[in-house]
């Protein structure tokens, strides 16, 4: 602004020297008070009125409090108006100047002269303060409050803050009225506070902070002694060891709570840093990088050699991951390749595969608006013309495009669906890779997705021979999981050393002059950070260009949100664009942000062009169809972080009734997206509503893990409602899915699932819906099962069985005589279990209940054919076992639901296991730990790993059979699971005794004895004193009467439960032991029979050994 022009206009040029000569300028003109004027000397009464009308039409026609970077809208030339901006969130230094004596002075001095001491007190403190960019934000009699940090922030406001404080200490001391030298002391806070609202009217108007910062403050000048300056914590904080410093002790201050530490400032100190920080990563000038881009170059060349190769790069944010990937970029972007690049956004962490989606819909080249023939063209013409066409479906159902009758829907299970997705997307890799060398760069992975992290597992896993090198960049926070494997790479990225970062500010001062002395203080300031090299070399290079810019002013940022603030802060309307853009996230587009916002096309083209320019944003495409993205997430979080919460608040609220109204799409596909801003608007039903739309539509797509969040998130906000039966049922149905993700994500016995079938239970009570009972209990129940504690099973399955007898329907009672058929099976009843069991098979019809393993964690009919195959082996039919075993296993690969597979294929190792069938026995367990370790089902992962271990030991190789047996033991009580302990302890035994270490499987057999009896699991028991009596029997000392009584106790227990198969395998080792003591007459008698007793399984190993036992005895 022409201060003298201005003043030339009023007709009061006479006063241009004055104001110059106190640097007044655009920022301080228009909060000018009376005093300020007589103090610049206009003694006229009508001056001063005509002045202060001119200061009040400045202040109604421009922002409040402008800096000198932001002039009034009406006279920047080729610019429009935009609305003043409200009051704004800051981190301030907050200065208060109190004259030491003033009462006794002015008691003999005559009140003219006061006048003039105070005038001249007021002047000096204006004149340094603002030497140091201070605020003079209210004069009150002999105090003055002084503000660091607003209108324009800086990097450094707290070290401003007390520098300023110590020039003004040594400035007021200079003034010496009637020969006596004034004294002043000073406190200073800093913290948060709100600042901008106009308060008062006319000369008395003022900008107000409200917060508690001010306020401790001016407590803490009470506490300085004469000529010093006190300051808190915060700012002791912030000025790190920049002056020397004395503490004072804790000390409390009225109005405020707890004690306050306090700190004498002594006089300025030397050091080199001020605080370690971390900020988002950002594209620099390389500097310093040789080595490791040296690495990538290399790992580059065996990738292209067919060597795939994976190159995780950490590292903290700024500190140049993503420039060291340009640069590789810039190297290899003269050959022939292929660069796949995607970016991990933090406000889609629960958005499944959404830097895949991103990527193919800006590779595909998709246009807002166009129809979806339109888009299935586009991506046919991407694709190889061979590509299959169920490829092609599966692809546009990702990305969200209907594929009409070109490629109909796949009749598809969502688990299958995401299966083929991805076995389709690493196809369509590996095509692409064998026509050129693959670069794949996965940025900010520590934002990634649950389901893009597992594809982006099974792709390095398929790397060794694909000719693709992956880039990896994450924060140093992230678990890596691929640490170790072959043909990976861990680089960490180490800070810039003091002459490479001089360097760097170098390389971005280019074409431009830094004042003298200031790169030496850039370099000392950054800690060898790229990021914040650049960035506030570019904050001092803005600072200098201003007209009105003091050296000592200049910003030169300590932190880089300070730096980013500072800039947004000169750049009036590219600022209110961002702290909008900020609200829709890290990247947005030109027509939602239009809508949004609200503000003339002109206008908004004029932020977006200034925030562009200014390299804190990139723009990709043309306005309208303009996408935008912040060059950092820090400056999206400073713009961000500036908005009052209620102003936030309103902007999300905007937004989401926007998205609603006008992007149906969004709504369909995103729902998060808007559960986040109905979230943030504090509209709390629309944002549980959302995020139970979000928990909905990812569990049908096997997203379990962004399932839970998103459910977790809507059961948070439910409770917050006011107590209703609506609120319950709500509450009820979100517990219930929530339990069955936590089923298919963490097991069965986990204390995740426990809690939420626990809440659900409890809701089920309160609300008393009958067809709300079932999912809950038999979540309930499967948590009790797994976990063995069987009267609470045998109590819930009557439970439900009752409830699905009152309201019959076919699929409540497949579920119903499923838990009972289970229930029987553990309890060792095994007609009743068999009866009910064959009631689910009877009433299962594949294309009704076809979906049950998506409600219920597995499909009811693979379940109780699995239950009804170990039931029928037991009982002593095991080539219908058999049968149904196929059957079962042939219908669980038919659904397509990966734990209702893994519960398939368990079963049937366990049989192979029971029959001692143990060929079959290790193929199945194979299986399930392949798609266990693929789907991370560390349940059935562990009874693989115990049923392999069976089988190695029965195949010679005891001990490491044995190791594998206990480190399945361990991994499965490490879910909490208790159910089958009892018999793995048993296989443990029989891999001892195999090993001819008796005495350690009688103790295995002494522990499984004891989870019987503590448990109820009393299925396995004949077998385990079976165990007992071999193992007593084959002790060098032989304990026959103890073997003996332990078979014939095996025996009693089979005849009780009907266990046909394990009364012949008792039987069988008591009329051997019989035999050998002479008493062959009653082995035949014993053993005859139970073996007559026999229709079916002649050709099993115990039918075969027993009737070669029979024939020795002729």
């Amino acid at each position: 602004m022409d201060i003298g022009g201005w003043l030339r206009d009023l007709g009061l040029g006479q006063y241009e020297q004055a104001f110059r000569e106190n640097d007044i300028d655009g920022d301080v003109l228009a909060d000018l008070t009376a005093d300020d004027l007589s103090g610049l000397g206009v003694v006229s009464i009508g001056h001063r009125r005509k002045l202060l009308a001119a200061i009040a039409a400045v202040r109604a026609g421009s922002p409040p409090a402008m800096s000198s970077s932001i002039q009034p809208q009406s006279t920047i030339s080729g610019t429009v108006a935009l609305p003043s901006p409200e009051a704004e969130r800051r981190q301030l230094s907050v200065m208060f100047v109190d004259l030491v004596g003033s009462t006794a002075l002015a008691a003999h001095l005559d009140p003219e002269d006061m006048r003039e001491v105070i005038g001249t007190y007021h002047r000096r403190i204006a004149e340094t303060v603002g030497r140091f960019g201070g605020f003079v934000a209210k004069y009150m009699g002999d105090g003055v409050l002084v503000y660091f940090g607003w209108p324009q922030a800086d990097e450094a406001d707290a070290e401003r803050a007390v520098r300023a404080a110590l020039a003004t200490l040594e400035a007021v001391g200079q003034i010496a009225p009637v020969d006596e030298r004034l004294s002043a002391r000073v406190g200073i806070a800093s913290g948060l506070a709100v600042v901008g609202d106009l308060l008062g009217a006319g000369a008395a108007q003022e900008q107000a902070v409200i917060g508690e910062t001010p306020n401790v403050a001016a407590r803490l000048q009470s506490l300085a002694d004469p000529g010093c300056a006190v300051i808190d914590a915060e700012t002791r904080r912030r000025i790190g060891g920049l002056f020397e410093c004395r503490e004072l002790g804790a000390v409390h201050l009225k109005g405020l709570i707890g004690p306050v530490r306090t700190w004498q400032v002594l006089g300025e100190a030397m050091v080199q840093s001020r605080f370690d920080a971390m900020h988002p990563a950002a594209l620099t000038p390389l500097v310093g990088r040789d080595d490791e881009l040296d690495l990538l170059l290399r790992r580059w060349r065996q990738a292209k050699g067919g060597e795939g190769q994976v190159v995780l790069s950490a590292g903290e944010p700024g500190i140049g991951k993503s420039r060291l990937i340009a640069a590789l970029e810039e190297h290899v972007a003269g050959e022939v390749h292929l660069k796949l690049k995607y970016f991990c956004s933090p406000h889609h962490r629960e958005s499944a595969l959404q830097p895949i989606i991103a990527r193919w819909k800006n590779e595909v080249g998709f246009v807002d608006g166009e129809p979806a023939e339109a888009r299935l063209d586009k991506l046919e013409t991407l694709l190889d013309p061979r590509a299959a066409s169920h490829e092609l479906a599966l692809i546009a159902e990702m990305l969200g495009v209907p594929g009409g009758e070109r490629y109909p829907p796949l009749a598809l299970s969502p688990e299958r669906k995401k299966e083929q997705t991805f076995g389709a997307l690493l196809h369509i890799l590996d095509e692409r890779a064998r026509r050129s060398p693959v670069l794949m760069l996965f940025e900010d992975v520590h934002w990634a997705d649950p389901s893009s992290l597992e594809l982006l597992d099974r792709l390095i896993m398929r790397l060794a021979s694909l000719p693709v090198l992956v880039v990896i960049s994450f924060r140093p926070e992230f678990e890596v999981p691929w640490v170790g494997l072959a043909g990976v790479t861990l680089m960490a990225l180490s800070r810039l050393s003091p002459r490479q970062a001089a360097t760097l500010a170098s390389q971005v001062v280019v074409g431009q002059a830094l004042p003298a002395g200031m790169l030496d203080r850039i370099v000392a300031q950054t800690d060898g950070v790229p990021l914040f090299i650049e960035e506030l070399t570019k904050a001092v290079l803005e600072g200098a260009s201003q007209p009105d810019a003091a050296v000592s002013a200049l910003p030169i940022p300590s932190t880089l949100q300070a730096s980013l603030t500072a800039r947004l802060d000169r750049l009036p309307a590219a600022k209110q664009v961002a702290q909008i853009g900020a609200a829709l996230g890290r990247e947005f587009n030109h027509e939602l942000l239009a809508a949004v916002a609200g503000l003339p096309e002109a206008a908004l083209a004029q932020g977006l062009d200034e925030l562009v320019n200014s390299g804190l944003a990139f723009r990709r495409g043309t306005p309208p169809e303009a996408t935008y993205m912040f060059k950092h997430a820090l400056v999206q979080d400073t713009a961000y972080a500036s908005l009052l919460r209620g102003t936030r608040q309103k902007l999300h609220a905007r937004i989401a009734q926007v998205l609603e109204e006008r992007w149906p799409e969004v709504v369909e596909t995103q729902p998060e997206l808007l559960a986040h801003h109905f979230s943030q608007a504090e509209l709390t039903e629309r944002a549980a509503d959302y995020w139970q739309r979000a928990g909905e539509r990812t569990f049908r797509r096997s997203a379990v893990a962004e399932a839970i969040g998103d459910l977790t998130r809507s059961i948070d906000l439910v409770r917050t409602l006011p107590e209703s039966r609506a609120r319950a049922e709500r509450e009820l149905h979100l517990q219930t899915m929530l339990g069955q993700a936590c089923i298919a994500r963490y097991g069965h016995a986990a204390p995740e699932t426990a809690s939420a079938f626990a809440r659900a239970q409890e809701l089920v009570e309160a609300v008393g819906d009958a067809s709300q009972q079932f999912p809950v209990l038999y979540g309930f129940w499967a948590v009790q099962f797994v976990r063995m504690a069987l009267p609470e099973q045998q109590k819930l399955a009557r439970q439900i069985l009752a409830l699905a007898e009152l309201h019959p329907d076919p699929e409540r009672l497949c579920l119903a005589h499923r838990m009972c058929g289970a229930t029987g099976e553990v309890g060792g009843e095994l007609l009743a279990a068999r009866e009910h069991l064959e009631c689910v098979v009877a009433l299962y019809d594949p294309e009704r209940h076809g979906s049950t393993a998506f409600v219920f964690g597995q499909d009811l009919g693979v379940s109780a054919l699995a239950h009804l195959t170990w039931v029928l082996w037991l009982l002593g039919y095991p080539d219908q076992a058999s049968r149904q075993q196929a059957e079962g296993l042939a219908l669980a690969h038919r659904v397509g639901h990966k734990n209702t597979l893994g519960f398939a294929l368990m079963y049937s190792a366990l049989v192979g296991a029971f029959g001692r069938d143990d060929s079959t026995a290790a193929a199945h367990a194979a299986a399930l730990l392949e798609l266990a370790r693929e789907h991370k089902l560390d349940l059935w992962a562990a009874s693989a790993t115990v049923v392999q271990g069976w089988a190695m030991a029965r195949h010679g190789q005891e001990a490491a059979g044995i190791e594998a047996i206990q480190r399945g033991l361990a991994d499965w009580g490490k879910s909490g699971a208790a159910w089958m302990r009892p018999f793995f302890l048993g296989l443990l035994a029989e891999a001892c005794a195999l090993s001819g270490d008796m005495q350690r499987g009688l103790g295995a057999l002494d522990e499984a004895l004891a989870v019987v009896e503590g448990t109820g699991e009393r299925w396995p028991e004949a077998e385990l004193y079976r165990l007992r009596g071999h193992l007593l029997a084959a002790l060098p000392d032989g304990r026959p009467d103890e073997a003996s009584a332990a078979f014939e106790h095996a025996i009693e227990i089979a005849r009780r439960q009907s266990a046909k198969s394990w009364e012949l395998r008792a039987a069988t080792g008591l009329a051997r032991l019989w035999r050998d003591q002479g008493k062959s007459a009653d082995a035949h008698t014993l053993l005859v029979p139970v073996n007559e007793w026999f229709s079916e399984g002649f050709e099993t190993p115990d039918l075969r050994e027993a009737k070669a036992f029979l024939d020795t005895l002729r």
